[in-house]
């Protein structure tokens, strides 16, 4: 994924959205003070017609952004937006000297006109880079840096008004300096400064080839726009993720609105509008962290079950502004600090809520057609902010509404789109539910994702090790899967709606039900859907293995429909298991239990559940080479020792010299920084040590461990031929050793000997403090991770 051109676009789009957003935060509150800097509702109607002013191009325009899109290379047309930008950038400055209402609205217009060119090229340019299973990360991480530069450029705009603009009236008025004018060459540099980075970006991408040359370019946008719409509602799919991420966006403005109104002047007065950056910043910095997490939760898929939670925390999080207190006029106030707080969990769960929306769009999209389905879109997501720029100002201008009320709305508007959601995609939703509480008890991965077709039918087959079998399949497969189970474990009243909701098929064997559960499975790998079964026909006694029934052969009739084995490790031994001779009532371990999901390559045309049962077996033989070895390495008992009772004696010799364990460990960390800076080269793994058992041989061992080193003990009473074939067998370089056995023993050895005499004077006294430090203040978990 972290490919030159995909690091590209996420530069180029990081300074095209630092320098909107620093150019529409400077404008507003010159725009402001321009208007009226008395009356409110002049200020709320300039933030209103500021807003549509920008956001009418992107409707305007969609056709033909969409068709240019396509026409030609992404790339070509991210290039000439840049360009374009650097000029706009130019003529904007000249509007801020000029204090020309008409003038700003119309350079505000072309900047939106760039943007609206822009954004298809850069959406659909992203299928293009990325390979498919990376989609969703990949819009995770260009919503992460847009978010950070929209913080970044909503704060600097604010800061580069209160530098721009003089604060002595009488002085501005000497001066003839209106909003933005004194000292104009500060915000100059700075637009002009981004968007020529930006461009220089752009050129850093490679040649993507245009997904349509052959395409006409409309003379009639709005009538080429509609006609992307009647493309866009031709795929059910595509136009539900359109109209849910266009709620988004409306929303989205609405909000951003109402902070300029809650901060100027519910929560810090008429003076605050320096303040309303960090709030601005805190909104944008949850919606970047949520766009990652989102990426980082769909596990190489695209996760749509995030968008119904998404939803129901931006209702929750809207509706407890209702509880904020009112404001005391200054930053420093915990009205302030609480609405920022509110802020970020509002636009945390917004992540969650469009991420997975726009990786819908890119992906299902067809090539040919991504443009255009991205511009119709655009065009339905921008008339959407258009139409919440309008509500801002009916609400706050002519309804009177608060900041606080605006919210509250924001939340009963939220709250049908919530539960429609959930209606819509109840399979997606319930797969996020069981992941969410199933990695509160294990902690569980998936090997093979990528056996998993992205399309198409296919029957999966697994082993039946517990009663969670079932769930795990549900969260662990990338896409939906309909699992088949006998019908009295999921027909009573109470798992009936999660039976349903999952689509979960019931049957009965022997009966009429059967070939009815059957049917619908059939039913569902025409349509190209999974379909999951456990083939030994129940829950194994013993941990192993049992023989695999016939029955899923039925399913994968048809040379279209896979088979694809699926191995369950690590829930042998859990409550839900028949570990011990019962199930449930047994006493479950403490500590998260480590499962593990292995998924083969698909099984073509299989005749005999034999073979599907083989190569079930040969995953579990993957499953045991892979675990990881139980038993702790030495080096990282030795420091849990050491840290578990510091004060407790550890080592004594004969000499009478004794250390306890903080004093044993802090000595090993002082002397593998001196090795490690003194002696030892990066790469060399064995390091000799010729020394009595004594307190310094503990210590020198101790030293060599932590440094991820193997210390070769040698006996200092052998020849030096035998030690010289020693060495030469572990390929020593360096013979820690001291004085005292030099001179008792003399060697000629084929390695430099070393006295830990000659190390002990060039031990600085900041390896003591850092080494004495880390011995006491970092945890062990974390010194077992950095040494």
């Amino acid at each position: 994924m972290w490919s030159r051109s995909f690091n590209a676009l996420l530069v180029t789009q990081f300074t095209v959205a630092l320098n909107d957003n620093i150019f529409r935060w400077l404008l507003i509150p010159i725009g402001k003070d321009l208007v009226s800097s008395q009356l409110q509702q002049s200020a709320d109607l300039a933030r209103a017609v500021g807003s549509f002013v920008f956001l009418l191009p992107f409707i305007l325009l969609a056709g033909w952004a969409g068709c240019i899109s396509d026409r030609f290379s992404k790339r070509s047309v991210m290039i000439g937006a840049k360009l374009a930008e650097i000029v706009l950038m130019g003529l904007g400055v000249l509007a801020i000297l000029s204090g020309d209402l008409i003038f700003l609205a119309s350079v505000l217009f072309l900047m939106g006109a760039q943007s609206a060119f822009f954004s298809p090229a850069k959406y659909g340019s992203i299928p293009e880079i990325v390979a498919p299973r990376y989609i969703s990360a990949a819009n995770g991480i260009i919503g992460l840096t847009t978010m950070a530069a929209v913080i970044i450029g909503g704060s600097l705009g604010n800061v580069l008004y209160s530098l721009t603009t003089c604060a002595d009236q009488a002085l501005a008025a000497e001066l003839g300096c209106g909003p933005g004018q004194y000292r104009w060459w500060i915000h100059a540099s700075v637009l002009l400064g981004v968007a020529t980075t930006g461009w220089l970006a752009s050129l850093m991408v490679r040649p993507l080839p245009p997904a349509d040359p052959g395409r006409r370019i409309p003379w009639q946008p709005f009538a080429q726009a509609f006609r992307d719409l009647r493309e866009l509602f031709r795929h059910r799919v595509l136009w539900l993720a359109a109209l849910g991420s266009t709620y988004f966006w409306t929303l989205g403005l609405i909000v951003q609105l109402t902070i300029d109104k809650l901060a100027v002047p519910e929560l810090v007065g008429r003076e605050g509008q320096a303040y309303v950056g960090p709030m601005l910043g805190v909104l944008t910095l949850g919606i970047g962290l949520g766009s990652l997490l989102a990426g980082v939760w769909s596990h190489g898929t695209i996760e749509r079950g995030l968008v119904s939670f998404g939803a129901l925390g931006i209702t929750l999080i809207s509706l407890a502004f209702a509880l904020l207190p009112a404001g005391t006029g200054h930053w420093n106030s915990h009205p302030y600090f609480l609405a920022c707080v509110l802020l970020f969990l509002l636009g945390s769960f917004a992540g969650l809520y469009d991420i997975p929306l726009i990786a819908t769009l890119q992906y299902e999209s067809p090539p040919e057609e991504r443009g255009r389905i991205l511009a119709a879109y655009n065009f339905l997501s921008f008339s959407g902010m258009l139409l919440g720029s309008a509500v801002f100002g009916l609400l706050t201008s002519w309804l009177g509404l608060s900041s606080r009320q605006m919210f509250v709305a924001a939340g009963i508007l939220t709250l049908p789109v919530f539960l429609l959601i959930v209606v819509l995609t109840p399979v997606d939703t319930l797969r996020v539910l069981f992941r969410f509480l199933f990695r509160l008890r294990y902690r569980w991965r998936v090997v093979g994702l990528e056996n998993i077709p992205p399309q198409g039918g296919a029957v999966v087959v697994s082993n039946h090790i517990s009663w969670l079998d079932g769930i795990l399949m549900i969260v662990a497969m990338p896409r939906p899967i309909r699992m088949i189970a006998h019908a009295k474990y999921v027909d009573s009243p109470l798992l009936r709606p999660l039976r349903d909701g999952a689509g979960v098929i019931g049957i009965v064997p022997g009966s009429k039900s059967l070939a009815a559960g059957l049917r619908e499975a059939r039913r569902t790998l025409e349509a190209g859907g999974l379909v999951g079964i456990f083939p030994e026909g129940g829950i194994s006694r013993t941990g192993q293995i049992r023989g695999f029934q016939p029955g899923f052969l039925k399913l994968a009739r048809g040379p279209n429909v896979p088979i694809i084995p699926v191995y369950i490790d690590g829930l042998w031994g859990s409550i839900f298991s028949f570990s011990g001779g019962r199930f449930f009532f047994k006493v479950p371990r403490l500590w998260a239990r480590r499962v593990t999901v292995y998924i083969g390559k698909p099984l073509q045309a299989s005749k005999s559940p034999l073979d599907a049962q083989i190569a079930v077996q040969e995953l579990s033989g993957e499953a045991v080479r892979r675990q990881p070895p139980r038993q702790i390495v030495p080096a990282r008992r030795f420091l849990r020792a050491a840290r578990a009772v510091p004060w407790k004696k550890k080592v004594a010799d004969s000499s009478g010299v004794e250390l306890r364990g903080l004093s044993l460990l802090t000595a090993a960390l002082v002397l593998r920084r001196a090795l490690r800076r003194e002696v030892l080269s990066g790469d060399e793994a064995n390091v000799g040590v010729l020394l009595p058992p004594s307190v310094g041989g503990v210590v020198v061992n101790a030293a060599l461990a932590l440094d991820r080193r193997t210390a070769v003990n040698l006996n200092y009473t052998l020849s030096s031929e035998l030690l010289n074939h020693c060495i030469r067998t572990a390929g020593l370089k360096h013979m820690l050793t001291s004085r005292r056995v030099l001179d008792r023993f003399s060697f000629d050895l084929d390695a430099e000997i070393v006295c830990l005499e000659d190390v002990r004077p060039k031990i600085r006294f900041g390896d003591k403090l850092a080494s004495l430090l880390a011995a006491l203040c970092v945890p062990s978990f974390v010194l077992e991770r950095v040494l």
